[in-house]
């Protein structure tokens, strides 16, 4: 065999030794997918429990506005009608 086909067979494996180191870093990248999509489904679903929180401070908050808004109305019609009592 000659020099230069052994250097290119030899060339040829060190390019497939790369190509499989690659290989092994992509396979332990998606190897972490796992726990990546469960610490994210977490992160969701604690998510999904604050905005339910939210949502019931904002009802809370809407309820208290129409009921001040009631009482402020109705203050507003008795100091009406003492006024309209003042000579």
């Amino acid at each position: 065999m000659s020099t230069d086909r052994t250097a290119e067979i030899l060339n040829y494996a060190s390019a497939i030794s790369r190509d499989v180191g690659a290989l092994r870093e992509s396979v332990k990248k998606l190897d972490a997918l796992p726990g990546a999509v469960a610490r994210l489904d977490e992160r969701g679903t604690q998510m999904q429990g604050d905005i339910k929180e939210i949502k019931r401070d904002l009802r809370l908050l809407r309820d208290d506005i129409h009921r001040i808004r009631l009482e402020h109305e109705e203050l507003v019609e008795r100091v009406e009608v003492l006024e309209s009592k003042q000579p």
